[in-house]
């Protein structure tokens, strides 16, 4: 059985986005050190990244190299435009149903 892992940043009170959907928040936080929390160590594990549209644009709007260029990329959303380089698949999906496959491993990326 595949394993799935569930990555995100969240403030304390239990938000990924302010209203407008900005992140600058995540600046915010004092980080003297450049420690990645494992984050490097996380990328080393996976072979696979489900993203949604709008947190895809917010990392092409970063302005920095693509950080999962030898993974796989699910991208959902119901309007985007995609970087044919990039994407593996662009589908609309009941993220439930899509990881229980993924879980069972009837639906291999």
């Amino acid at each position: 059985m595949r394993r799935i892992i569930l990555y995100i940043a969240t403030s304390i009170d239990g938000y990924i986005a302010t209203p407008d959907g900005g992140v600058e928040w995540l600046n915010e936080i004092p980080n003297p050190t450049n420690e990645d929390h494992g984050y490097k160590e996380l990328l080393a594990s996976i072979d696979t990244v489900l993203m949604g549209g709008k947190t895809y644009h917010e990392i092409i709007g970063f302005g920095i190299p693509w950080p999962y260029k030898d993974k796989k990329l699910l991208l959902s959303g119901k309007s985007f435009f995609t970087h044919k380089k990039r994407v593996e698949s662009s589908i609309r999906f009941n993220p439930f149903g899509l990881l229980y496959g993924f879980r069972l491993q009837i639906f291999q990326p």
